[in-house]
């Protein structure tokens, strides 16, 4: 049986939209730093185990934009990815789901960037 290993890496961006859209990088604070990998760890513990081989995939990647809501919800703003599959299995997994974490801004827009490969 082959193993599914994902690598991954998250970045904060703070998003403002005017007539246009404007995004700007929010400078992150070396204490929040700790947070941001936090933060990566539980939704990474979320995709675990996606099923590659039964549905034909050897290696996929996925960009997740998310943020997490007043209740401390993930709310998805985008999945980008290649393969339909990895982006219904990320939607149905993370969407929704309460984050454990203080500390974390609402409302700022997290990228994800994550890989999968069967190995």
């Amino acid at each position: 049986m082959k193993k599914v290993i994902i690598n991954s890496l998250l970045m904060a961006t703070l998003s403002i939209l005017l007539v246009g859209s404007i995004q700007a990088k929010e400078i992150i604070k070396p204490n929040e730093t700790s947070n941001l990998i936090a933060l990566r760890n539980q939704v990474v513990s979320m995709i675990q185990e996606p099923d590659l081989a039964g549905h034909d995939v050897e290696e996929a990647s996925a960009t997740i934009y998310f943020f997490i809501g007043e209740n401390g919800q993930i709310e998805i703003r985008t999945i980008r990815s290649d393969s339909s599959y990895i982006k219904e299995f990320i939607q149905k997994k993370i969407a929704q789901q309460s984050i454990d974490l203080d500390n974390l801004k609402k409302y700022t827009l997290y990228k994800l960037e994550v890989n999968f490969s069967l190995q």
